[in-house]
């Protein structure tokens, strides 16, 4: 543990760190252990793997890191599911399987650089924290792209993650409060409570567990995933009742042949207010 406080450590070292794995895995025993005391406890928890699984997902993407980054998508599909976001769901368990395959497509040398010499993202400079995703390049213009190279050349500027917004000290400083108020709320919102059924802790809205099942998620994600195994890409058809239910859903949901249908008001006052427009 020397090492932190005399020089930055390298990643390697921190993965590989004795400490830092054991406290790693106490971690995790206690969280699955607070996890026993109810849904709202499992939904929090829930939540928090979800933001864990983003930040690896970008790290993954910000390192070049292309087992971390197969290993996350697959780990977000049974979300893409219960959410209901069909878009992602079903492209993304394609993009899985074609890239499970593609050493078969490519030749050795090819797909060590691909997964292993940072290939399969577009990278702006050779620094460590510097990959970007490849959609974004996509989206953006390339000639854009060289032009703000040649400014930085220019002007002998290297943006690096040391020159981000972020670090900046007015950011840090807004951070800080920020995080200082959400801790004040979680103290007067207490989140690790025992109980039967599920809470919102900030209206206090109570959910019977027998239909209200997004604390569920990835269970609820991975039986939508069984039920299109085996169908080709084209035929497949997802469908929104194998969404998990959230806790809006107690007071913003209407049934249709007994299954009960998430209504999201603001889209549906946008949709009266398209038609009328349109005259429909």
């Amino acid at each position: 543990m020397n090492d932190f406080r005399n020089e930055s450590p390298v990643l390697d070292s921190l993965r590989e760190n004795s400490y830092l794995i054991s406290l790693a895995s106490n971690f995790g025993e206690e969280v699955e252990k607070l996890s026993e005391n109810g849904p709202t406890v499992k939904l929090w928890i829930q939540y928090f793997k979800m933001v864990n699984l983003m930040k690896e997902f970008i790290n993954a993407q910000q390192s070049g890191d292309w087992s971390a980054h197969i290993d996350c998508v697959k780990r977000m599909i049974p979300y893409f599911h219960a959410s209901g976001h069909f878009p992602y769901a079903k492209p993304s368990q394609l993009y899985v399987q074609d890239m499970m395959e593609l050493s078969s497509k490519m030749t050795a040398d090819e797909y060590h650089k691909f997964t292993k010499c940072v290939y399969f993202t577009i990278r702006g400079s050779d620094h460590y924290w510097s990959g970007v995703v490849i959609s974004k390049w996509i989206v953006e213009i390339s000639a854009t792209h060289d032009i703000c190279g040649s400014l930085k050349e220019f002007c002998g500027i290297l943006f690096s993650s040391e020159q981000h917004v972020d670090f900046s000290m007015t950011h840090i400083t807004r951070n800080t409060a920020n995080i200082g108020k959400l801790a004040a709320w979680f103290d007067n919102h207490p989140t690790f409570l025992i109980m039967i059924g599920i809470m919102s802790i900030a209206t206090g809205v109570l959910g019977y567990c027998t239909i209200i099942n997004c604390y569920e998620a990835v269970t609820v994600g991975k039986q939508a995933m069984g039920k299109i195994e085996g169908i080709p890409f084209s035929g497949i058809t997802l469908s929104q009742k194998d969404r998990a239910l959230p806790l809006s859903s107690v007071t913003s949901s209407i049934k249709i042949q007994n299954d009960t249908v998430v209504i999201d008001p603001f889209l549906l006052f946008q949709r009266i207010a398209i038609s009328k427009k349109n005259g429909l």
